[in-house]
């Protein structure tokens, strides 16, 4: 089995049993719970949502490439000089979330003058 479809076995149960809870608030305190467990599985997750952060980078970018209407966020992601394309995105920003334990805030802004 790959490692991708690993990932996605993995968190499709969690999304589908964060669906089912009726109230935002049981929603958020359940998602916070499982990601600060500091288990093999959180550790699954995050990196399942760094593929899927992946995968809508990549068709952002297409998107834009084409010159279809996209997000002003997505001229600002691309307009650094350390991600230019999805490659180098992944390679520098979203590859790296999690390293030091947790998911930090990235600023797109820094840097963009």
């Amino acid at each position: 089995m790959s490692i991708v479809t690993y990932i996605l076995i993995c968190f499709t149960p969690q999304t589908k049993s964060l669906h089912i809870l009726p109230s935002l608030q049981e929603k958020q305190l359940q998602l916070f719970q499982l990601l600060n467990s500091g288990s093999e599985e959180e550790i699954t997750l995050l990196e399942a949502m760094k593929l899927l952060m992946f995968l809508s980078a990549v068709e952002l970018y297409q998107r834009n490439v084409a010159g279809d209407e996209v997000p002003v966020f997505v001229w600002l992601m691309y307009a650094r000089d350390t991600s230019e394309t999805p490659a180098q995105l992944l390679r520098n920003h979203i590859n790296k979330c999690g390293d030091s334990g947790g998911l930090e805030q990235v600023s797109i802004l820094k840097n963009i003058n």
